[in-house]
């Protein structure tokens, strides 16, 4: 039995689609089917795990294979919300990246809002975590004030940011102390 097989997806999510390669595929006596799927999403797909169905089809016989497919997000988030530091010196932070619905995944993570002087100290890559993961904030001779900084991690498509604070102190009072007359 020599055919032709048309492959074809149901039961997507809405604003995903399926596309084979190749999308027609002959299928002779004793062969094997090989193809590759890809199923791609808008960024307003809904989130959650979904099963949709592979058809395969000659017009005459049919099968169907269940996939799986999780359309999932991440989540970022920074505590503590500020951190008090010296105008050289270091403030710790955690930072957290949660997956949703199965989201599991790497990202580019990038500080923007540091004033001169400061630095992030935290991989430019970064996974979902079930624990936060602590990173710094190093300062010299940054000069006094309060400054908002946002941390942004990018999944290709996806991204999200968090801010905190960071506030350098002033430099210390200088005091000097000095007695009159100096002899007796």
């Amino acid at each position: 039995y020599s055919t032709q097989v048309q492959l074809s997806c149901q039961g997507l999510p809405a604003t995903a689609a399926c596309q084979f390669d190749p999308a027609t595929v002959g299928l002779g006596p004793g062969s094997l089917l090989a193809v590759s799927l890809t199923i791609t999403t808008a960024l307003n797909a809904p989130l959650g795990v979904y099963t949709p169905t592979v058809v395969f089809t000659d017009g005459v016989l049919t099968a169907k294979i269940t996939i799986p497919l999780n359309i999932g997000d991440f989540a970022i988030s920074i505590s503590p919300a500020s951190q008090t530091v010296q105008p050289t010196g270091r403030a710790r932070y955690n930072l957290s990246l949660t997956g949703s619905d199965g989201y599991y995944g790497s990202m580019q993570m990038s500080f923007s809002g540091l004033p001169a002087g400061a630095t992030g100290e935290l991989y430019a890559t970064q996974n979902t975590s079930t624990v936060p993961l602590p990173f710094d904030v190093q300062t010299e001779d940054v000069a006094a004030g309060t400054y908002i900084f946002t941390l942004t991690g990018t999944a290709g498509s996806l991204s999200h940011s968090a801010s905190a604070t960071l506030q350098v102190q002033g430099p210390a009072p200088d005091f000097r102390a000095g007695i009159a007359p100096a002899t007796w």
